[in-house]
């Protein structure tokens, strides 16, 4: 079994408005990211970071997920993601986050099916991380997520985290061209230019 995490509980403070509710082609983010990871897994849940946020996403209706709040609010996405993975009930856990409404589900299959033998696959761009992006088996994330914030707090890192796991696949970002083409799954949305440049791109492609 497979389940998906999708990490929503951040404060997008950079955006001044929370990004799962914005929207690309009459949808919201956060119904992207869902049926993106409806497409590879078994059970899909949405981590949230307070109470608010939950009714806020429920108010949506999506179909066929889990909404869960953070287990301890203000500790960043290390915490989404050990929430999710507390809840989920798959050996293994997609990670994705909600902020990247261009996120192509060949991308998540294709890592999927470079698990056997690992701890995790975590895309690779030269020497930097896309670990919101990862696959990881369960028990070994919760345990390596757990010591991340018992040492670092707030303040823990999901490299530092995935750099704890002692066999990850590494998998450069060109590898994945052949599911989409322009590499859009990496775009980010932080700020109201990115968003723009976002739509500027999908006009033009």
């Amino acid at each position: 079994m497979i389940s998906a995490i999708i990490v929503a509980g951040g404060k997008s403070t950079r955006i001044g408005r929370d990004k799962k509710f914005l929207e690309v082609g009459g949808s919201t983010f956060i119904e992207i990211a869902a049926g993106v990871a409806g497409e590879m897994a078994s059970e899909v849940i949405i981590v949230v970071g307070s109470k608010g946020q939950m009714e806020e996403t429920k108010a949506l209706k999506i179909k066929d997920v889990s909404i869960i709040v953070d287990i301890k609010e203000g500790l960043g996405p290390v915490m989404g993601v050990l929430t999710g993975l507390h809840a989920a009930k798959g050996e293994w856990a997609v990670v994705m986050p909600v902020d990247a409404p261009m996120m192509k589900a060949g991308v998540f299959k294709h890592m999927l099916d470079r698990k056997e033998g690992y701890d995790a696959v975590v895309p690779k761009k030269g020497e930097h991380l896309e670990p919101m992006y990862g696959v990881f088996r369960r028990e070994a994330m919760i345990v390596a997520c757990t010591s991340a914030l018992e040492v670092e707090g707030g303040h823990a890192s999901l490299h530092n985290v995935v750099r704890g796991l002692g066999n990850v696949n590494y998998i450069p970002v060109e590898d994945f061209k052949k599911y989409d083409e322009g590499l859009l799954t990496f775009y980010n949305v932080n700020t109201e230019s990115d968003l723009k440049e976002l739509l500027g791109k999908i006009k033009w492609s």
